[in-house]
Parts: C-alpha cells; sequence; structure tokens
C-alpha cells in the first residue's frame, strides 16, 4: 500500500465515522421528539375535560403527531452526505491526480 494510498484509506474512515455520528446524533433528536410528543399526550389526557368529544380529540392529536414527527424526520434523517464526502475526501483527491478513479467510484455509490 503507497503512502496515498494510506491517506486516501484515513480520509474515507473520517467520512465514514463522521457520517455514522451525524445519523446517531439524528436519532437521538427523533427519540427526543418522539418522547416530548408522548408526555404531552399524557397531560392532555389527565387534564382533558370531561365535556370535550374524545374521538375528536384523539384525532387531532393523532394527526399533530403524525404532522409532527413527519416534520422531525424529514429535518433529521439525512440521505444525502455529499457535503462530508467533499470535505473529507473529494479535497485531498483532488490534490493528487490518481485519485480520479476514487471519485468516480464514490460518486457512484452515493448518488
Amino acid at each position: 500500500m503507497t503512502f496515498i494510498s494510506v491517506l486516501k484509506l484515513k480520509d474515507l474512515y473520517k467520512a465514514l465515522l463522521r457520517i455514522a455520528k451525524t445519523i446517531y446524533e439524528n436519532d437521538i433528536l427523533i427519540n427526543q421528539a418522539e418522547q416530548s410528543l408522548d408526555k404531552a399526550v399524557t397531560i392532555l389526557h389527565h387534564t382533558r375535560p370531561e365535556h370535550v368529544n374524545i374521538v375528536s380529540q384523539y384525532k387531532e392529536l393523532a394527526e399533530i403527531r403524525f404532522t409532527w414527527l413527519t416534520s422531525v424526520r424529514s429535518q433529521y434523517h439525512l440521505k444525502d452526505f455529499g457535503d462530508v464526502f467533499e470535505k473529507y475526501l473529494i479535497t485531498s483527491i483532488k490534490k493528487d491526480t490518481a485519485g480520479i478513479g476514487l471519485v468516480s467510484f464514490l460518486c457512484g455509490i452515493f448518488v
């Protein structure tokens, strides 16, 4: 293995590590959003006036919960990590012309 190959491997490792960390942190945020909604539902359940229609209230809560979780998921569920590869791989690969094959390979995998 050449010195340049070792550097590319280290850059790939850094990129994959950053992606894993981002996914882990975003999963924590999604779980916190779900827990906060569950707590809100519990609080509303215990403070519900007797004259409120339970079916309509449940339907409204379900719709609000779905909308909230959908927006949180779209915000924190990343599918494109091009910026990470740009930071860790593409910049270092552009410095040497032998990296063109690796750039093409990575672009083919992550597009």
